[in-house]
């Protein structure tokens, strides 16, 4: 039997998660620390991706960056939470009614990395995920030039249209570089027939920085 009074550790720094915050009120299942949490300087905001309302809830700071290394780039799937334990219980109260639609990645490198680092993170999120994007042909998009990603499009494909339509959807990410590719899934999910979409990532690289995340 689960004991209630187990002591939880965050999954980051390993050290115990102590006391009490507005989050922890409506969501007990806490994997990342308060410090830790501070760490990605949290702060919601919100732009348009050619007129779609889009959320970011972190800077593309360097403790973020760190962390999601972690998580995608070494293939820790246990990290999937942290990024959204705090602020999971806000995504019901801003997008009632959504259905979460995870950004694709490659075939190749969720097989290399075991996951798609995207879908885990949804499944993370209180609202139904349906997987309907996706992307079968290889490019990595820090390998790819200005011209090139406003061509993204090429790369992605939409082959579970019925999964999103007369729907309203959220298209999920983890980083907003360029914007190309979420503009690219935006535009196929509203041609799919989605009745309203929206966009939310979890963090938004400066303009100043996008030519050298990783």
């Amino acid at each position: 039997m689960k004991s209630n009074t187990a002591t939880h550790f965050c999954k980051l720094c390993f050290q115990p998660i102590e006391g009490a915050s507005f989050g922890l009120l409506f969501n007990g299942d806490v994997s990342l620390c308060l410090r830790c949490y501070n760490s990605f300087a949290p702060k919601m905001a919100r732009f348009s991706t050619n007129g779609v309302p889009t959320y970011s809830l972190f800077p593309y700071n360097e403790a973020f960056r760190n962390a999601l290394y972690r998580f995608k780039g070494c293939g820790d799937i246990e990290l999937a939470s942290v990024f959204t334990c705090r602020l999971s219980f806000l995504i019901p109260l801003l997008f009632p009614g959504y259905v979460i639609v995870p950004a694709p990645s490659s075939p190749s490198h969720d097989e290399k990395r075991g996951f798609n680092q995207v879908e885990e993170i949804a499944k993370t999120m209180p609202l139904p995920y349906v997987n309907a994007l996706s992307k079968p042909f290889e490019h990595k998009q820090s390998d790819l030039s200005a011209e090139m990603r406003k061509s993204v499009k090429r790369f992605l494909r939409l082959p579970h249209p019925e999964r999103i339509r007369g729907r309203k959807v959220l298209l999920l990410d983890d980083v907003y570089t360029t914007g190309s590719t979420c503009a690219a899934c935006l535009d196929l999910l509203k041609r799919g027939g989605a009745k309203k979409a929206k966009a939310l990532v979890l963090a938004k690289v400066p303009k100043k920085q996008n030519g050298g995340f990783p």
